[in-house]
């Protein structure tokens, strides 16, 4: 019985194949392929997820900028280490924290939700803590397979510097405007009245066309500022030293603005600390500094004030102060005195260009030098600069 079974199975296994045969006669003969090589095993698949891993956290911590990424529910998974420095969280402490313990600012946490909700990058800027800095924020959505959301990336850019510039240019590009307009509007205004003929006095006629004349030097002076200013600030600009002292530099800077200093009835006091000592300098670039401050110091000191000059040399370092006794400067203007055409006088009424000073601390600056001023509303100002000698 057992053997008939046995045989019976044989027969119908020998049916199918031969069944199988008909309809596929290289099926008995056909290889199945071998292994693809190129068909990642598992060991592989996780060495380059490993791999993959391994750059995206070298990335995310060498970024340069702020960048927070989070899990779905916010949570944070990476902080940068700018991030870390600027939201002022220890690196290894942003761990089961999330984006508004670090950020502080429901702004910002807001708009990772809606990139969250939406799944599309949102970006704003935003004045943080109080104004002290602007930021911009952008939220972008980290997307897996499926089109699922796994988290956001949150990039920020500190642009508080960027805005300062800013300002600073249009300020600048006003300031310009307003030096050059002024002048031509006030040639062109006594220009006119001569053309009409309608001053007959000689003298009258005399007077306009000196006020012209003086209004072509002050256009034809700024000018020159503004070339200087830019040839020191592209490095142009020569440098040439030779043994001197000090005292015959400042006395030579002394005696070109006495004159000005008497229409105010102003004491120019020099106090010859190293006065006859010899130093290597550069003696034109050095009285066009001391020219800038002193001429500065003149036109906002009271009459019948007085300046003091002392220099000094310390190790290999010329010392130089200039010290008045006029208007002082308030705090609000002192960080920004040095910029170009920065006024005090916000009603532009003071004469000059707002050029000095700042062709001062370029040429300070070009020489591996420093410059620096102190100041209080009412209480005069004292300018102080030094220079490297070689």
């Amino acid at each position: 019985m057992l053997d008939y079974l046995i045989l019976t199975v044989v027969a119908l296994c020998f049916v199918v194949l031969v069944g199988i045969y008909a309809k596929n006669p290289k099926f008995p003969f056909r290889r199945f392929p071998p292994e693809d090589p190129q068909t990642p095993t598992l060991e592989t698949l996780t060495e380059r997820l490993n791999t993959a891993h391994a750059i995206t956290k070298v990335l995310l911590t060498t970024a340069r900028g702020i960048v927070i990424v989070t899990d779905q529910s916010l949570g944070v998974v990476h902080l940068s280490q700018q991030a870390a420095t600027f939201f002022e969280v220890p690196s290894h402490e942003h761990f089961k924290t999330t984006l508004i313990e670090i950020v502080r600012d429901h702004r910002i946490h807001s708009q990772a939700e809606s990139a969250l909700l939406t799944k599309k990058p949102t970006y704003m800027e935003l004045e943080y803590v109080n104004g002290a800095s602007v930021l911009s924020v952008e939220c972008l959505p980290i997307t897996i397979d499926n089109n699922e959301i796994y988290g956001i990336a949150v990039a920020i850019e500190d642009l508080t510097e960027l805005k300062h510039l800013e300002t600073v240019r249009q300020e600048f590009l006003n300031n310009v405007s307003h030096e050059i307009r002024t002048p031509l509007a006030s040639i062109k205004a006594m220009a006119e009245t001569l053309a009409s003929d309608s001053i007959s006095d000689r003298s009258e006629q005399h007077d306009f066309l000196n006020r012209i004349t003086n209004e072509v030097d002050h256009l034809t002076a700024l000018i020159g500022e503004f070339r200087m200013l830019s040839n020191v600030e592209s490095g142009s600009l020569p440098v040439t030293t030779r043994k001197v002292t000090l005292g015959s530099l400042v006395a030579s800077t002394i005696n070109r603005l006495q004159s000005y200093a008497d229409t105010k009835n102003l004491k120019i006091i020099y106090e010859e600390e190293s006065a006859d000592l010899f130093v290597e300098i550069d003696p034109i670039r050095f009285q066009q500094i001391l020219a800038n401050l002193l001429e500065n110091a003149i036109k906002f000191t009271e009459p019948t004030g007085s300046i003091t000059i002392t220099t000094n040399v310390t190790g290999n370092i010329a010392n130089v102060s200039v010290v008045d006794t006029g208007i002082g400067i308030g705090s609000e203007h002192v960080t920004r005195i040095f910029e170009r055409l920065y006024k005090v006088d916000s009603s532009r009424n003071s004469r000059g260009s707002g050029l000095g000073l700042a062709i001062a601390k370029h040429l300070v600056q070009t020489q591996g030098g420093h410059i620096s001023v102190e100041s209080r509303l009412g209480h005069g100002s004292a300018f102080q600069f030094s220079l490297p000698l070689l």
